[in-house]
């Protein structure tokens, strides 16, 4: 099958003031790299600060998280059950992760961890 392609774009220019005020041509959208990774089937949860990208996908015991100025990935973490949310907190080197088993239609309790990604 296809594999999914996952890109990150570079803007400038926008700002949270009144849009009707903006010149357009201060304002650019450019095509940035190409995620260089083939997992990218199911994506559940993304997140991007200070360059970096980080990933969850579906049922997947797995995160991982890329560069935004080259696509390449930078770390990956694998947990006992699946990821259902990541995010980056607000240091330089960690992710809370939020990650949950199914026993049948029933849910158990989610297990939450922190993930030095420099490590």
């Amino acid at each position: 099958g296809g594999a999914r392609k996952l890109w990150a774009f570079k803007f400038s220019g926008f700002k949270d003031s009144d849009d009707s005020k903006k010149n357009v041509s201060d304002c650019s959208l450019d095509k940035g790299p190409r995620l260089t990774d083939s997992d990218l089937e199911h994506v559940q949860s993304v997140q991007v600060r200070r360059g970096l990208i980080v990933i969850s996908r579906r049922d997947v015991p797995r995160a991982k998280i890329f560069q935004t100025s080259t696509g390449q990935e930078q770390a990956k973490a694998k947990f006992k059950a699946p990821v259902k949310r990541v995010q980056f907190t607000f240091d330089t080197q960690n992710c809370v992760v939020c990650t949950q088993k199914q026993d049948g239609k029933k849910a158990k309790p989610p297990g939450m961890h922190l993930w030095n990604y420099k490590k």
